[in-house]
């Protein structure tokens, strides 16, 4: 780095932090330009279930909030009519819906899911970069480490998938910060940074309750690795720094206790709550020692949460990380990164590893026992994973391009001239290497990525509109396609109708018969005959008595309205097995048609 750069870099720092925030959102509109460029409050990444859900948990936060109806926000009627759904048992994603609460209420809820995705890898990256600032990194250092945690595979693959609750991660960096802060600078009153930490943690808990509990898990193996590391230290600290920490953090934790003890009741008590394990056979959903090296590494019994590899790290980015831990292990924070990463890979492997038929338990089935972290999925440590390999990148590169050898600070005569030359010569070197380091971490995660994303139509079909004004408020419509993880767009035309209709069924975890967690609604004749025309296997229409038993079972359901999409599979012969039980359809248009029950 030449010196008018340095200087530069040092006198107007602002001023790059701008223009890297301003790079990353650029990169992430060019990523997404396909939704932009055809209509961002009608084309969405796709119409499943995951984005679908994630339209539909931003409107109904902003509809809530607008009519200031805030118990809402915690629990939902309007989805899985009559008993509702928990949105804490939900990814509901409050705290990302909060802050798009205005852009929702003035251009829709698919327009605010857009924004959501688009903004997720450039405030992933931004905050990584203030993170590294924080600590002293360079801007050039800070700025890959921001693209390594913002645009890298975790963050990529899961926004693929609309999933707001894993990819919107940037107040993880904000966490580090404060926490640096309580236990190291401590450049502030105790009280301040206690308000600060509680304000995080509310809003990670309405943003990932999951998330929440793997910051907490790695926090602790963080500190134990900290005092390992600084043993001779810690009795100096404790006397010095001890006592302001935990000030801080008992203030913050009364203060988050008493906030969120209503929505934990909500969570673990209240209405339509789940009981036990969520996710049978989680410790499956993980990472493989393949998934790290090839893009596509998914090994005998290991399978992807979110249908693509989100902890590829590639070689080339191993070989900088073992590379850079090894010749700058005599840093402690080299060896803390280091340490950490290697926690959040044993971590992510889930509950056994795999060597061809042998299967090896690995630490991470204890967490499948303990409250509040059995259903953490093991790859979500992928994220960990990514934020801890961009904070070691970011030091590896201001050691080999901004760290300066005593011999340049110092041997400054011109007895020394010689020195200096092959000092000169050896930083050179150092940035060279530096230089190809970047290269060989951005170009294979770049390459391994699904960009551009697509774009689906998600615009309201024709006549539903009029459906919804011929039916009292509040109506139970029912709609095939059944909304499923396959295909769910109905939710998105309910959230942009502004939840004047209640949806029969939905896609969200209920409690089934035994308060275990289920995406289905009950078998009766009516949701049966549904599954059967889904799964392609329904070919014969109703005989009069059937007809009778599906006219009772509708309206014992509370069914106001059944609206059948016209594309969908077995729509012919469901239309005339509707029409033998509820009579002629009150709307037929090119997209729908809908029977009043």
């Amino acid at each position: 780095m030449n010196e008018s750069t340095n200087h530069f870099s040092k006198s107007y720092p602002k001023l790059i932090a701008l223009g890297v925030l301003f790079l990353y959102l650029i990169l992430s509109i060019c990523i997404w330009h396909r939704v932009w460029i055809k209509g961002p409050t009608t084309w969405i990444v796709n119409t499943t279930g995951d984005p679908s859900q994630n339209v539909w948990f931003i409107g109904w936060f902003a509809h809530s909030i607008s009519t200031l109806n805030f118990s809402a926000t915690l629990h939902s009627k309007a989805m899985f009519a009559p008993n509702g759904v928990s949105l804490l048992a939900n990814p509901a994603i409050q705290f990302p819906s909060l802050v798009l609460t205005p852009f929702t209420l003035l251009f829709g809820p698919v327009f605010s899911f857009n924004l959501a995705v688009t903004l997720a890898p450039v405030l992933n990256g931004f905050f990584c970069y203030l993170m590294c600032r924080h600590f002293n990194i360079g801007f050039l250092g800070s700025g890959v480490a921001g693209f390594v945690f913002g645009f890298g595979p975790f963050v990529s693959v899961d926004l693929h998938y609309g999933h707001l609750h894993v990819t919107w991660l940037w107040l993880i960096p904000l966490l580090v910060i404060i926490f640096d802060e309580i236990f190291r600078k401590q450049s502030r009153n105790y009280i301040l940074n206690s308000l600060y930490l509680t304000l995080l943690l509310i809003a990670q808990f309405f943003t990932s309750l999951e998330f929440l509990a793997i910051f907490a898990l790695m926090s602790l193996f963080a500190a134990f690795i900290w005092a390992v590391l600084n043993l001779s230290r810690l009795g100096s600290w404790t006397r010095t720094k001890g006592a302001y920490c935990v000030k801080s953090l008992v203030l913050a934790a009364l203060l988050s206790i008493v906030i969120l003890s209503y929505p934990t009741w909500q969570f673990v008590f209240g209405p339509t709550h789940l009981n036990g394990e969520i996710w049978p056979n989680i410790g499956k959903i993980s990472t493989s020692l393949k998934s790290f090296i090839f893009p596509h590494g998914e090994s005998a019994g290991v399978r992807f949460v979110s249908g693509g590899n989100g902890d590829f790290l590639g070689p080339g980015t191993l070989f900088v990380l073992i590379a850079g831990t090894f010749v700058f292990r005599k840093l402690k924070v080299v060896l803390l990164l280091a340490s950490l990463l290697v926690v959040a890979v044993v971590f992510s492997m889930g509950s056994s590893i795999h060597f061809g038929h042998l299967s090896i338990p690995m630490p991470d089935a204890i967490l499948t026992h303990l409250p509040g972290l059995y259903d953490i999925f093991p790859s979500r440590f992928g994220a960990v994973i990514d934020l801890v390999c961009a904070g070691l990148v970011a030091v590896v590169i201001e050691q080999l391009l901004v760290a300066k050898s005593r011999s340049e600070e110092t041997e400054v005569s011109k007895t020394a001239r010689l020195h200096s030359k092959k000092s000169t010569d050896t930083a050179g070197a150092r940035r060279w290497i530096g230089v190809g380091a970047v290269i060989v971490l951005v170009i294979p995660m770049v390459m391994a990525n699904q960009w551009p994303y697509k774009a689906s139509n998600a615009g309201t079909p024709n006549g539903l509109d009029n459906i919804t004004h011929v039916l009292p408020p509040n109506s139970s419509i029912a709609f095939y396609a059944v909304p499923s993880g396959e295909e769910a767009p109905s939710m998105i035309w309910q959230a942009e109708d502004n939840f004047s209709f209640n949806i029969y069924g939905g896609y969200a975890l209920i409690p089934g018969p035994s308060g275990r967690a289920t995406e289905s609604l009950p078998l009766n004749t009516f949701t049966f005959l549904l599954s059967a025309a889904s799964l392609g296997v329904l070919s014969t229409t109703l005989t009069p008595v059937d007809a009778r038993n599906l006219q009772h079972t509708i309206a014992s359901q509370n069914i106001d309205a059944v609206v059948l999409t016209v594309n969908s599979k077995n729509y012919l012969t469901l239309r005339k097995d509707f029409a033998l039980a509820l009579g002629p359809p009150i709307l037929a248009t090119k997209d729908i048609v809908a029977f009043r029950s």
